[in-house]
């Protein structure tokens, strides 16, 4: 064992040792906190023998609270909560076990209104299972991310499909430890949204906001790069608009719908050719939901979203390279419930289709020489470019249902039984589309003489190119059904409560079949719900991806020309293929994880507090091997993927007179030896390389040992309130704070006296750092039922100034939004 592995391991040891002796010691105050409750509950009892009246101070507790491994954030928090992009994940800040993309609110992407990737319990961004009203919404292709800036890789997009805007949410739930069996198909968690139901009454919403890049504080790493930037990955300017119009309408008394409108735009100037050009974000949200009650115990809901995403983008100094993304698509649900004396039965159906699409302003890339008089455009001192590389498409039509019953309590002897159960089953249907033949003409040469032959790549009289490349067009197609059945007894005996469950799933991609058992135990001590244990024991399956079946593309042909002392051109003569490209899926296991965990819950000092500690085993994730075989290439998707997470949470909430706060903090060590099912980490075909190791830090180290570069801020804490603080005053403040962490930077390579190579990392810093967002909503005007609020958000009230990258490029900083709502 080298001596670096032997410093982490000794130091990873002694911060476990002082968290464990934190946890036992917190727990003992958890304990010492209820005994004043419990002396109260006693006081009570006996003034009220004696015939005294004890008056105490007034109280509001919070009605509802999840136990440690689920949180839910209401429609009332959601409504006031600061946010940039009004999406579902960014609603998750409040949760400290949940880590954000370092990418997420930099000063270089203020313009971006696409939400952020997150990592529940050291999961990747692609693994958890993000559900609107039970039924995912998931991007099953590729959901490695959209890349704005470049115009020929196969188009990946986000891992939600669409993009709900919480304005058409009622409450949203995640899921980190303890999860379900109702729940799978994830290995990090689960994140539900519920969509809002119509009001008893009529009425509407109208909401407006707007910030621009003047009421923010940007600080680049390279400020003079950053103001002439010419690419989407530097945004000096931005300007952004959202709005949303909503809309209840009662039909009968049995029957009621919702309509609702919601839009996200964001301009983007930057430098192009000889002047400026905008880059154009929207994000739209067409909503209806209708339900109908059929008699008390049985309804019936029809749910549809509408959520394009449109992304205007173009190649810096490329003229006509433009490029658009689509993303998002359509979502329809057909739901139906019925509360019988035996229990609770529901039953839901979807059909969603959902795309990624960049749509090419050309499919023919040429590279000029500026020699010619011509092609004196852009910025490169020597060539000049122009055109696109086509279009490609992305599709995801999926059909899914589900049944659910939950039993009513039954009682079998001392025990009493409820049990949950149910079916799923989600058909996939994934398609690749290039319609173009992606062609380049480069290697440009001057030639008075030369005569366009109809060919491509010439000026007359001026230049022409000596190659190109040609990839022909392409099209695929792919199909999954995923199957699963599950089952659970919450079982009580006096004051234990055990839960155990399996989970049975299928999918015929991979053709595998799987058992996931599920357990949770809970110990209510005293035997009134005031102190209680919990601990658990689960395995979560993740899902399969499309992307691997659809990724093959065709070769990569390049051909040659000559000239002759006329000026005349030759024919194009092939000259070299890259080979084929081949994808191989089989013999892969299903990625899953084990869990552990143990903590406890009290009822002090009038609100919740909880303590969690949560260990994950990530085994047999998705990673990528590369395998030369002469010209060909083949990519395999291996099962050599590998996490390690261990946890420690502590939460308190209280809710005192309408005033909502909660504290948390989360302390996790994590590690893993990749960073995505396309990560190429394991390769073994480059000659004299060893991929096992790395040369960090002046020491050949284990590639697993390695910081994760992203998700890996070793603490976080937060802090939430909200309230009335004057009669028409709405203050919400979220702060959370995020520790310093080493990030990892590749710098080359390093080869050991015995001629064998290995990829050269050096560390990187990011900063610790605090950050306040505040919302404040004025009641401005009142009359009848009708309400005028301005608001007013300020994210990073306190400027804070931390390093989140490796370039030293820093957080936005201060930055303004004002809007107004009116509700009738």
């Amino acid at each position: 064992m080298n001596k670096t592995k032997k410093k982490q391991d000794k130091a990873r040891w002694k911060r476990r040792k002082a968290l464990r002796a934190a946890l036992a010691a917190l727990a003992l105050a958890l304990c010492i906190g209820v005994g004043p409750a419990l002396a109260q509950d006693e006081s009570a009892k006996t003034s009220e023998q004696d015939e005294r009246v004890m008056v105490l101070d007034k109280v509001s507790v919070q009605a509802r609270h999840d136990e440690p491994g689920k949180a839910t954030i209401t429609r009332e928090r959601l409504e006031h909560l600061p946010s940039a992009t009004g999406s579902i994940t960014e609603t998750l800040r409040t949760q400290p076990n949940v880590q954000f993309d370092e990418g997420f609110g930099t000063s270089l992407n203020g313009g971006e209104i696409t939400p952020p990737d997150i990592s529940i319990s050291g999961g990747k961004a692609y693994e958890n299972n993000f559900t609107i009203d039970g039924l995912g919404n998931n991007n099953r292709i590729d959901p490695s991310g959209f890349d704005n800036g470049e115009p020929t890789a196969f188009p990946s997009g986000a891992p939600q499909s669409i993009f709900l805007d919480t304005e058409l949410v009622d409450e949203v739930e995640v899921y980190t430890s303890n999860i379900p069996a109702k729940h799978g198909l994830f290995t990090g968690g689960v994140v539900n949204a519920k969509t809002r139901t119509p009001a008893d009454e009529f009425g509407g919403k109208v909401k407006i906001r707007h910030s621009r890049d003047k009421w923010s504080n940007q600080r680049p790493a390279d400020n003079e790069d950053f103001e002439d930037s010419s690419s989407a990955s530097s945004q000096p300017l931005f300007s952004r608009y959202d709005g949303s119009v909503t809309l209840d309408i009662p039909i009968t008394d049995s029957t009621g719908a919702i309509v609702a409108y919601s839009a996200q735009h964001a301009t983007i100037p930057l430098h192009y050719m000889d002047g400026e050009k905008d880059q154009i974000r929207l994000n739209q949200n067409l909503f209806g939901k209708l339900v109908h009650e059929l008699d008390d115990r049985t309804s019936i809901d029809l749910t549809m979203v509408y959520a394009p995403y449109t992304a205007e983008n173009f190649t810096a100094s490329a003229k006509n390279s433009g490029f658009d993304i689509h993303a998002g698509g359509y979502d329809v649900k057909l739901g139906f419930t019925r509360e019988m004396d035996l229990g609770t039965l529901e039953m839901r159906t979807a059909y969603s289709e959902s795309q990624t699409h960049r749509d090419a302003e050309e499919n023919i890339h040429t590279t000029w020489t500026k020699s010619g008089a011509s092609t004196q455009w852009g910025t490169n001192s020597k060539f000049a470019m122009e055109g696109g590389f086509g279009d490609a498409k992305t599709e995801q039509r999926s059909l899914a249902t589900m049944v659910d019953f939950t039993t009513a309590a039954a009682q079998f002897g001392p025990t009493s039984h409820v049990f949950n159960m149910g079916l799923s089953h989600e058909n996939v249907f994934g398609s690749y589309e290039q319609s173009d033949d992606q062609i380049a003409f480069y290697n440009p040469t001057t030639s008075t003489t030369v005569v366009d032959n109809g060919q491509g790549g010439v000026i007359a009289g001026e230049q022409y190119a000596r190659a190109k490349s040609v990839r022909a067009a392409t099209s695929r197609s792919a199909n999954m059904n995923l199957l699963a059945a599950y089952l659970d007894d919450t079982i009580t005996l006096g004051r234990l409560t055990l839960t155990p469950g399996l989970r049975v799933s299928y999918d015929d991609l991979t053709q595998n079949t799987n058992l996931e058992p599920r357990f949770r135990t809970t110990f209510d001590i005293l035997g009134d719900g005031q102190l209680k244990l919990i601990g658990g024991a689960n395995r979560y399956y993740g899902a399969p991806l499309l992307s691997y079946a659809l990724r093959s593309v065709e070769p990569l042909v390049r051909y040659s020309r000559s000239i002759d002392g006329a000026g005349n051109l030759g024919d194009w003569q092939r000259t070299t293929s890259s080979g084929n490209n081949g994808y191989d899926l089989s013999g892969l296991d299903t990625p899953y994880s084990d869990e552990i965990s143990i903590g406890a819950e009290a009822q002090v000092f009038g609100g919740v507090a909880s303590i969690e500690y949560l260990q994950r085993e990530g085994r047999d994730q998705f990673g990528t091997k590369t395998v030369k075989n002469g010209k060909d290439t083949f990519y395999t998707l291996t099962n050599d993927g590998r996490t390690d997470y261990e946890g420690y949470t502590l939460k308190f909430e209280k809710t005192v007179d309408g005033h909502f706060f909660s504290l948390g903090a989360t302390y996790a060590d994590q590690s893993s030896n990749f960073s995505s099912f396309i990560d190429s980490s394991n390769n073994d075909w480059l000659p004299g390389y060893n991929f096992d190791k790395v040369y960090y830090e002046g020491e050949l180290i284990d590639r697993a040992d390695m910081p994760r570069s992203n998700f890996n801020r070793p603490w976080v804490v937060t802090f939430v309130y909200s309230g009335k603080v004057l009669d028409r005053l709405t203050f919400t403040n979220t702060t959370r704070y995020v520790s310093n962490t080493e990030a990892i930077v590749k710098k080359g390579k390093y080869t050991d006296t015995d001629g064998v190579n290995y990829y050269k990392y050096e560390k990187s810093h990011l900063d610790d750092n605090v950050t306040f967002d505040w919302q404040l909503d004025y009641e401005a005007w009142r009359h009848e039922n009708q309400l005028l609020t301005l608001n007013l958000t300020v994210k990073n009230v306190f400027d804070s100034t931390g390093i989140v990258d490796s370039e030293g490029n820093r957080q936005i900083g201060r930055q303004f939004w004002a809007g107004a709502t009116y509700e009738f």
